[in-house]
């Protein structure tokens, strides 16, 4: 028995590393393959002519970025798990960036934000991170959904009856998800019914029931603060891309930085971070609307680093240092 337990662990542990390896050859070719399209000269220099005001003015704002997803965390911790510790969320918030900035799909921050937190089993703290994760999955995927089809409109010379009938149906469908979301008995009659059938899960129901925890109050607040973030970093990429095209078009570059990230969430995670997928998708779209492609590019790199890797390093001093004992 311990031999197949231990051969098990060994073939996980293997198939986990083949995985990682993998990842790592994808981000490495994808991002090699984008510097040679669009010339490495070409990325050099525009990445040492940037306005550093406008750079300066996107790093800034990635304070006020990790605040706001602070502040929700914060929402639902104290709501769903009656964790009121400010000191003890935050470092929970920050641990969890530097496990999920190196694991598929950042599956790590589930488990990862459960390390400082004492008072509460893991399971509930992944079901707390689950729900933080749905706001912006909603939010990005209604704005980015919407840009997408005004770009199609604009692009491909749609009929603008055929627009505002998509538009509508589109808005009507997001409407009906957030109210059935905010509906007590989807969650009591429908989820949890299902949930309590399964035979593994059935014995953790109770658990799962934080799902349905949040009134319709904190679920408006939760989602008016994850648009302010989402507002915050499609602005940061905005304000990098007319940092390294010296031009100042603003809300056209929102409009891009919306495609980007919308792209970003519906194409499969298969690189590290989603590095390359989201360089990529930004010259796709600069490219297409006669932007350089070498602005695009140090947009979207400069943005995965006062993003994810700043943030990401305070967490792995935690780690590191033990801070959060």
């Amino acid at each position: 028995m311990e031999a197949f337990e231990l051969n098990t662990g060994k073939r996980f542990a293997n198939k986990k590393l083949f995985f990682n390896l993998l990842k790592i050859i994808i981000t490495a070719s994808l991002l090699v393959y984008l510097i040679n399209i669009i010339d490495y000269k070409k990325i050099i220099e525009t990445l040492g002519s940037a306005n550093y005001i406008f750079v300066l003015s996107a790093l800034l704002l990635t304070g006020v970025n990790v605040f706001l997803q602070y502040k929700k965390w914060e929402i639902i911790c104290r709501h769903s798990l009656n964790i009121f510790d400010k000191g003890i969320i935050a470092k929970s918030l920050f641990i969890g960036f530097s496990g999920g900035i190196v694991t598929p799909f950042k599956i790590g921050e589930f488990v990862a934000r459960a390390i400082p937190i004492k008072t509460v089993g893991i399971i509930e703290i992944s079901l707390a991170t689950f729900i933080d994760k749905l706001f912006p999955l909603i939010v990005v995927s209604f704005i980015g959904g919407l840009s997408a089809l005004l770009f199609v409109h604009y692009f491909h010379a749609v009929n603008i009856l055929i627009t505002v009938s998509l538009l509508i149906i589109y808005i009507i469908l997001f409407y009906f998800l957030f109210i059935i979301v905010n509906n007590k008995k989807f969650w009591n009659d429908i989820i949890f019914d299902k949930i309590s059938q399964i035979r593994f899960l059935k014995n953790h129901v109770s658990k799962f029931k934080l799902l349905g925890k949040l009134s319709s109050k904190i679920t408006w607040q939760l989602t008016f603060i994850t648009f302010l973030y989402y507002l915050t970093f499609t602005t940061q990429m905005a304000l990098l891309i007319a940092a390294f095209l010296h031009q100042y078009d603003l809300l056209n570059y929102l409009w891009i930085s919306n495609l980007v990230i919308f792209s970003q969430t519906i194409i499969p995670q298969v690189t590290i971070a989603e590095l390359g997928i989201r360089e990529g998708s930004t010259v796709f779209f600069m490219n297409l609307v006669g932007l350089s492609a070498a602005a695009g590019f140090n947009a979207a790199i400069i943005l995965f680093f006062i993003n994810l890797v700043l943030p990401s390093i305070v967490g792995l001093f935690l780690i590191i240092t033990k801070k959060y004992d």
